[in-house]
């Protein structure tokens, strides 16, 4: 716990912003299905529509990771 009253609101902000900046990583799946994630043997355009799914389901703005694109 801070001590110093007047550090505690300048830390939560901090994280605030932090939180703020990296929450839409949250929102990126890493769907890459068969074969130990990379794809194969799935029909073209099976994880966009997975995702899409996905996002209406849950009602998130839910998007495939960019490291499988």
């Amino acid at each position: 716990m801070v001590k110093n009253s007047k550090l505690s609101p300048v830390l939560l902000e901090e994280e605030v912003r932090n939180l703020k900046r990296t929450a839409g990583l949250l929102l990126e799946v890493n769907l890459g299905a068969t074969a130990i994630g990379t794809g194969l043997n799935t029909p073209q355009g099976y994880t966009e529509l997975v995702v899409k799914h996905l996002a209406e389901v849950t009602g998130l703005s839910l998007c495939t990771s960019r490291k499988l694109n």
